[in-house]
């Protein structure tokens, strides 16, 4: 999804790509390692700054990031990493948008101490009243 953003006078175009498998105690730091690593790396928009972690409302990690890429070819070119490994664990990339980082972030701030129930199911997060 190529989204864009003002940049002063001009429009920056930029993509989202969605982790999901993270390690929970994942880095910003081995997120940009993971796509500069091998032979054909991308470049995070603003580094550090260009990942959020999705966190509940205790702050515990869920195993998803979103990343920023400055340009809609590199965050295609981001999808080939797609079941890479950080660690032991396998990371599932998708594209996503500013409306899903948005809807993630809202939801889970909204739900607050009833987050604990959400469980993160594929790309959806599911409520367990267990």
């Amino acid at each position: 999804m190529s989204l864009s953003r003002r940049n002063g006078e001009a429009l920056v175009r930029f993509a989202i790509v969605r982790m999901r498998g993270l390690p929970y105690d994942a880095t910003p730091q081995q997120v940009l390692e993971f796509f500069s690593a091998g032979d054909d790396p991308v470049q995070v928009l603003d580094g550090e700054d260009g990942v959020l972690f999705v966190r509940r409302a205790d702050r515990r990690a869920t195993g998803d990031a979103f990343v920023l890429f400055a340009k809609e070819e590199e965050g295609r070119k981001a999808l080939s990493r797609h079941k890479k490994l950080i660690g032991s664990r396998y990371i599932e990339l998708f594209l996503s948008t500013t409306a899903e980082v948005q809807q993630v972030e809202h939801i889970l701030n909204f739900l607050d101490e009833f987050a604990k129930n959400i469980v993160v199911q594929g790309v959806h997060m599911v409520y367990n009243a267990q």
